[in-house]
């Protein structure tokens, strides 16, 4: 059982109090005879709403092209009313049960299953979405295996209504509405052979079945997707080779895909090791990619073209036009004209590592990596001249004479018809480093700390290069350090994490772009063990020294939070 509260004492809700979260969470685990076992356990969660940033956006130098800018946009109100919304809190329960089955010469089935609610809103690239009580995803599994062979099914299953906080769809005047139904069914099949004394061979394959309907994609199409792999690893002395690979084909794609992984271990001594690895990796389109088809109202001011106007018509441009854009997904025609299909986003990835652990107490470890990104999926806003309004096609609700937008156009100015679809960009490369180092005191004591680095991310020569603006700059420097303690008696555990400044440019549009600050978040927790360990109390602290710390451009403010804890033992 969990109880406490926040400071919400920063952006939208000075003034207005502490904020409460609880939880709580059981399960019994129990094995009635040497054949079967089982598991259930139940929980819930609830939080208020936190914080929401005020004020304005900075404008700044876009830090991708020093001859524009980004940013300037005001936060939503966190308020009902027009481009406004009210923050919520969250509400989750969870249930979910599992049993085993032994049968006897290492064989075992496993079958588990569960579901789980979820309220509140979730950010997107195209504005926050509300997700309504009610709403619910679950799963159902199957598990088989003797000695190396597996045989495993199972079906995820979500149900959700979540209405837009910002967006109104023009053919209801309603927010945009985001209702969807999603099944997942997998089985897959594998088997684990020893070739000799020194090699290992992994086969095996899988068949998928994903089914949508979604609102927002209403012409989606269900898709099935066939895969197949193989494992060799080969050993010796002071070396590991591992090489493998796996063949999908995925329903919206026309040719399969290949994905190779590579990786050699060195160790030099017993308590040493050094790693090179080698693998790519694919995504296929999602179903929004392909078939997202939305109309949004986009305010649009024209007061620019007064000048141009009538002085009776001038009064009709002093407020900002609700302008109908459209977004699409890559198989929805634009201006009726069919787009490039989307081809699979990959991701090859190069790895050097190397792991010591030093008297049995202290591991360290160092890792550098290179990750290759190419035809990354992304949702782009396209060119204004693209598919425009013209004068014999305006906009829905258009009151100044249509030959206004021929005008316009021939100045080189469009009013969009379809603003923004999903395009394949540019390779990108990321690089970085990672260092480590763990620590046992005792048998009561560990500590840890680890620094990451992140270089900026390199636009690679194409001839379709990644636009810059399309760039997120994830944080340059990382650093974590702390302790936990789990003594007879008491434990308790301490924390400081780093993250540098980031930039952001994955919701809305250039306006809704910019950095967050860097932060520190200092955790803190003690507690006590009563009755022969039966009972233990906690006391939890996030954000110790409560400090405003903001993870996205858009996200929520994260203010201290205090949170008792009381376990049962049983």
């Amino acid at each position: 059982l969990s109880a406490g509260g926040f400071s919400r004492n920063a952006g939208s809700t000075v003034g207005k109090g502490m904020g409460a979260l609880f939880g709580a969470n059981a399960s019994i685990a129990q094995a009635p005879n040497r054949q079967w076992a089982y598991r259930i356990s139940a929980g819930y969660f609830n939080s208020d709403p936190l914080p929401r940033p005020t004020g304005k956006i900075p404008q700044i130098t876009d830090p991708r092209d020093s001859t524009k800018t980004v940013g300037g946009a005001s936060y939503p109100a966190d308020a009902s009313g027009v481009f406004s919304f009210q923050n919520t809190g969250t509400s989750q329960p969870k249930f979910d049960a599992r049993v085993d089955q032994e049968l006897g010469s290492n064989g075992r089935i496993t079958y588990e299953g569960g579901v789980a609610g979820s309220s509140g809103i979730i950010h997107t690239g195209i504005g926050p979405f509300d997700i309504q009580k009610g709403s619910y995803s679950g799963f159902g599994k199957v598990n088989y295996r003797r000695s190396g062979l597996k045989v495993s099914f199972f079906t995820n299953f979500t149900n959700a209504e979540a209405p837009n906080l910002l967006l109104i769809d023009p053919t209801t005047q309603k927010p945009l509405q985001l209702n969807f139904t999603t099944q997942t069914y997998d089985f897959e099949a594998g088997d684990t052979l020893r070739a000799g004394t020194r090699q290992v061979v992994t086969v095996g394959g899988n068949v998928r079945r994903n089914n949508f309907d979604i609102t927002i994609a209403p012409n989606a199409e269900n898709r099935t997707e066939l895969g197949a792999y193989v494992q060799d690893e080969v050993f010796f002395d002071r070396v590991r080779f591992t090489i493998g690979g796996r063949v999908d084909k995925f329903g919206n794609l026309s040719d399969p895909v290949f994905s190779p992984r590579l990786a050699a271990i060195f160790k030099p001594m017993l308590d040493q090791s050094l790693r090179v690895s080698f693998n790519k990796a694919f995504r296929s389109p999602s179903v929004i990619n392909n078939y997202l088809d939305i109309a949004i109202i986009a305010p649009t001011d024209l007061s620019g073209l007064a000048p141009l106007l009538p002085p009776p018509f001038q009064p009709l441009v002093a407020a900002p036009f609700p302008l109908v854009v459209h977004g699409v997904g890559s198989r929805v025609p634009i201006g009726g004209r069919a787009q490039a299909d989307l081809v699979e986003e990959s991701l090859t990835a190069y790895e050097v590592a190397y792991t010591a652990t030093i008297k049995s107490k202290t591991t360290v470890g160092a890792a550098y990596y290179v990750n290759d990104s190419k035809n990354n999926i992304n949702f782009a806003q396209l060119p204004n001249s693209l598919d425009p309004y013209t004068a014999a096609n305006p906009p829905p609700g258009w009151v100044l004479p249509a030959s206004i937008l021929a005008v316009l156009a021939q100045r080189g100015t469009f009013l969009p018809r379809t603003a923004y679809t999903y395009l394949n960009l540019g390779p990108l490369r990321q690089k970085g480093f990672e260092l480590s180092l763990d620590h046992r005191v005792n048998s009561s004591l560990t500590t840890f700390g680890n620094y990451s680095w992140q270089a900026r991310p390199t636009v690679l020569d194409d001839p379709n290069p990644f636009p810059s603006q399309e760039l997120a700059l994830p944080p340059t420097n990382r650093f974590n350090a702390g302790f936990n303690y789990d003594g007879p008696q008491m434990l308790g555990s301490g924390s400081v994490n780093y993250t540098d400044k980031a930039f952001w440019s994955d919701v809305l549009s250039g306006p809704y772009h910019g950095f967050t600050d860097a932060y520190t978040l200092v955790n803190a927790s003690f507690g006590v063990k009563w009755a022969q360990k039966k009972i233990t109390t906690l006391v939890k602290v996030t954000n110790l020294f409560n400090e405003d710390i903001q993870q996205h451009i858009f996200g929520d403010i994260i203010k201290r939070s205090v949170v008792g804890e009381v376990r049962f033992t049983y």
